[in-house]
């Protein structure tokens, strides 16, 4: 029988995470560049990082909902402190009672209803 140590699974986690990390930062690089001009690829890396860990920590995994969620705090920061209260959207992403596709779906709702989404990114891209 193959046993895995929790040193070896920590390991596999990590490397995952990273890839999944690096390919999301290629894909956000350019469509919000406005945004992450500034950043080197390490550094964006490190930020898309950071940002999967308190996904993750708030047992949001999906490949969807996370990609999307990342998308959002892109445009209006790590913890929504773009915003004028952020209190809104962290309540949303840290709702444990609701399963992790409800919360994306209300936080896309809350953010389109509470702003213009489409005139944030698009003025975000075009910087």
């Amino acid at each position: 029988m193959l046993k895995i140590s929790p040193q070896q699974m920590t390991l596999i986690k990590d490397s995952t995470r990273e890839s999944v990390a690096q390919a999301l930062a290629l894909a956000l690089r350019p469509k919000y560049d406005g945004v992450f001009q500034f950043y080197s690829q390490a550094q964006l890396n490190t930020w898309v990082i950071e940002q999967l860990l308190y996904l993750e920590s708030h047992n949001i995994v999906g490949e969807d909902t996370t990609k999307g969620i990342i998308e959002l705090l892109a445009v209006f920061g790590a913890r929504f402190e773009r915003c004028e209260d952020p209190s809104w959207a962290l309540d949303i992403i840290e709702n444990a009672q609701e399963d992790e596709n409800r919360r994306y779906v209300k936080l896309l709702r809350a953010t389109t209803q509470q702003f213009d989404l489409a005139s944030a990114t698009d003025h975000i891209t075009q910087r």
